[in-house]
């Protein structure tokens, strides 16, 4: 996931918003806080090879904003009684509460 995390900051085509949706797509049964861990560890990744300057840095840290708000909605999910084990969950309360990733995502 961290992979995915690193190609999608390093490349100007691909909006970071989007790489929420992707993650969850791509690893429906992974815990939503690995989620959060894999983009904080990509952005961590990016942040050191290239520094917090430059398109690559200024990416970094859009990533840490979509890691902060998946850790809210998961938040969220909690507190309206919402089922949120895993990536599969999330997908389901932005479908149906809070489509803001879905907005970014690209490969919907």
């Amino acid at each position: 996931m961290a992979e995915r995390v690193i190609e999608t900051l390093c490349s100007e085509g691909c909006p970071v918003g989007g790489v929420a949706a992707t993650l969850a797509r791509g690893w429906p049964d992974a815990p939503i806080l690995d989620l959060v861990l894999a983009i904080a560890s990509g952005c961590d990744a990016v942040e050191r090879m290239f520094g917090p300057d430059g398109p690559s840095g200024t990416r970094a840290r859009e990533g840490w904003q979509v890691a902060t708000l998946i850790a809210t909605d998961l938040r969220a999910m909690q507190v309206m009684g919402l089922t949120g084990d895993c990536a599969r969950d999330l997908l389901s309360y932005w479908q149906n509460h809070d489509p803001y990733f879905l907005t970014w995502d690209v490969t919907a």
